[in-house]
């Protein structure tokens, strides 16, 4: 019967024992294989995304951007284009010289059709002071040397004469080589002639004797100088007041100020 209740007692014994072996086992790390050595090594906590070296790929210009200074300095190596400005802090004009900069460019994409330039004027609406109010029309395109797209201020559906925004572009590349901007925020104008088409005609007639001319275009001249707007006709020989009947020029007149 000792015996019996000693054998037990050790068996008791021996199981709490291998308990405690495997409980310890579960928190040891595993052994090293023969050659093997500890990696001491600090994990690393820099996130995948924040590696160093990594580039940073966030592009400079997004679709619908407004376009700055800053940006456009960004875009071509540090490099600020020649900037004029209007008294009221807008842009006059804005240039890279082509004989300085052959390879920068004032926009972020390259400009070969109406749709590109006009899309050129909406991201630099900001700095130009175009806003919705101002209706800026397609006019035309000089293919020269280079392109230059021309663009003209209406009022009431009348083209303002001289006012506008111009663009020079780089006909094989695309690259902007300068945007001209002139524009009247609030033309405060009557837009119905006192002098009708037939009597300007008629005033003209008579004034270069012609038997016959051309039906004029009514326009608004616009005068830099002084600053005065008028309703007018646009002959092409000369430039008739709708309101006085007087003539503004007697000569061809040039349709852009640029």
């Amino acid at each position: 019967m000792k015996f019996f209740k000693k054998t037990i007692s050790l068996l008791l014994t021996l199981a709490i024992a291998l308990s405690l072996v495997a409980g310890c086992s579960e928190t040891l790390p595993p052994a090293l294989s023969d050659g093997e050595t500890e990696n001491t090594e600090p994990e690393n906590l820099i996130a995948p995304d924040e590696e160093e070296g990594e580039e940073d790929n966030t592009p400079i210009y997004i679709v619908g951007q407004q376009m700055t200074l800053d940006l456009i300095s960004e875009m071509n190596d540090g490099v600020m284009p020649e900037t004029h400005y209007h008294d009221d802090g807008t842009i006059e004009r804005i240039l890279y010289p082509s004989f300085d900069f052959p390879d920068n460019s004032l926009s972020p994409f390259p400009v070969f059709t109406e749709d590109d330039a006009i899309d050129l004027i909406n991201s630099y609406s900001n700095m130009l002071g175009i806003d919705e109010e101002i209706d800026i029309r397609f006019n035309e395109l000089h293919s020269m040397q280079d392109n230059i797209f021309s663009f003209s201020q209406y009022y009431k559906d009348i083209r303002i004469n001289g006012a506008g925004v111009t663009i020079r572009v780089n006909k094989e590349t695309g690259h902007v080589l300068s945007v001209n901007n002139l524009h009247i925020p609030n033309p405060d104008i009557e837009t119905t002639p006192i002098i009708s088409m037939e009597e300007a005609k008629q005033i003209a007639m008579l004034k270069f004797d012609f038997n016959d001319i051309e039906d004029p275009k009514l326009i608004i001249y616009y005068n830099r100088d002084s600053g005065a707007i008028m309703l007018a006709w646009e002959f092409n020989l000369g430039l008739l007041s709708a309101v006085t009947g007087n003539f503004i020029y007697t000569q061809s007149i040039s349709i852009s100020p640029f």
